[in-house]
């Protein structure tokens, strides 16, 4: 019983101490927005392909939804705005031909 009053004051001790420091943490410094240059990354492994039909791996996958873009997409939004196809890098929704082969 001794042993475990002693671990639980020295959990409350470390807790306190914590928030203690986090109350005198300065907030982080944002810097200015700015358009274009170069975009960097590091990973531990390699992405298997950079070819949408070939790729596997969810990291590929994400890589590829942020720089490439596709004829259509579904919007960031909510349902049931969220969950409708919209023209992405296409001029506008295809029309289908009453004979349904275009």
């Amino acid at each position: 019983m001794r042993k475990r009053l002693m671990l639980s004051v020295a959990m409350l001790a470390i807790g306190v101490g914590l928030l203690v420091a986090a109350g005198f943490a300065t907030p982080a410094q944002s810097g200015t927005e700015r358009a274009g240059g170069t975009f960097k990354y590091s990973l531990d492994t390699d992405i298997d392909y950079v070819d949408h039909a070939l790729a596997y791996y969810t990291l590929s996958w994400e890589i590829e939804y942020v720089t490439c873009s596709m004829l259509l997409n579904y919007p960031d939004a909510a349902a049931p705005r969220g969950s409708r196809l919209i023209p992405d890098a296409a001029a506008a929704m295809p029309v289908i031909a009453r004979d349904g082969k275009t």
